[in-house]
């Protein structure tokens, strides 16, 4: 009767026991699958380079830098839909935001920046960047972070950014026998320059190898110091005398052509000393197979723009931003 209890409570031990096991492993089964779950960041890119010039690498950056922060945080993985172009992805990106299924983060083309922090689409980052002592806005242009910012707040950081140069024709100019500008050249050196390279070459009586393309009424604004719009975009200011003078000296540049409408042809075909160009397509171009495809007749060079009596040698800077969506359930990770 003793030995049948016995094996009884045994019996009951074990059954117990086992139960118990059994719990505790799915509990730690279920810890360990919750506490090492992947997160699926999502981000969105499209290929090639926003500046619409040659770039066969236009993924190589972002790659290296998701294998880097993948190795740094083994619990996330990071995906991008690749092929999208530049020309449609605006579109994709909306529709995907009407759809509620956006990425995580994504790049915010210049043109819709305003349009999705106005809506509320991007997270504000004020308070991130605030707690993130790893980051140092500082390193970036002041005008790249501005432009990401949205009624005093920063609604996005820039990942590309690109300045304007002004190009040069070095072949034209050592032809004429004028020297490269210094880097800090004024208007007055830009204007005398193009005065001098103006002329009818072939002597048929027409103008024929000219001073400048592409700089306008804008970079003769920015160059000169001035800014359209206050900072909040609500008051235009066309009326100071340094955007009076900018369009003052557009005008007086243009006047050197005889009524001739210079165009990027004759730049293509080395009749004239300058054009602005962007950084990237400087980059692009400066490098084989590239560099014999166009702009492979003539010598050229890359300077700082003039800069005009109120202003500095800087041209504008276009910037491809980066945000947060506002909706993603992974803030600390995006």
């Amino acid at each position: 009767m003793t030995i049948s209890i016995a094996k009884k409570y045994s019996k009951k031990i074990a059954i117990s026991t086992i139960f118990i096991i059994a719990i505790l492993s799915c509990a730690i089964y279920v810890y360990y699958k919750y506490t090492h779950k992947k997160v699926v960041l999502e981000f969105g890119t499209f290929v090639g380079s926003m500046y619409d010039v040659p770039d066969w690498q236009s993924y190589k950056a972002l790659d290296e830098a998701i294998f880097k922060f993948e190795k740094a945080n083994p619990s996330i993985k990071v995906k991008y839909k690749s092929g999208i172009l530049k020309n449609d992805y605006s579109e994709r990106l909306s529709q995907n935001i009407l759809k509620g299924n956006e990425p995580d983060l994504f790049c915010v083309l210049p043109g819709d920046f305003n349009t999705f922090a106005s809506i509320g689409e991007l997270k504000n980052l004020d308070k991130l960047i605030k707690d993130d002592k790893s980051l140092d806005l500082s390193k970036q242009y002041i005008t790249a972070i501005k432009s990401g910012k949205y009624q005093g707040s920063q609604y996005a950081i820039a990942k590309e950014v690109d300045p304007e140069l002004m190009f040069v024709n070095k072949t034209l100019l050592k032809k004429q026998g004028i020297e490269l500008p210094s880097e800090n050249w004024t208007w007055n050196d830009f204007y005398e320059i193009c005065k001098k390279v103006t002329i009818d070459t072939d002597k048929d009586g027409k103008i024929d190898q000219f001073g400048t393309v592409g700089f306008d009424w804008k970079q003769a604004v920015y160059t000169n110091g001035q800014k359209l719009f206050d900072t909040n975009g609500n008051k235009a200011k066309f009326d100071n005398e340094g955007v009076s003078d900018a369009l003052k000296f557009i005008i007086l540049l243009n006047k050197l052509n005889k009524n001739y409408t210079v165009n990027l042809k004759d730049f293509d075909d080395g009749k004239v000393a300058f054009r602005p160009f962007p950084f990237s397509t400087y980059r692009a171009y400066k490098v084989y197979p590239y560099k014999v495809m166009k702009y492979g007749q003539f010598e050229w060079e890359c300077i700082k723009l003039p800069k005009g009596p109120e202003g500095q040698n800087a041209g504008q800077l276009n910037s491809l931003l980066m945000g947060i969506s506002s909706k993603t359930k992974h803030e600390k990770e995006a």
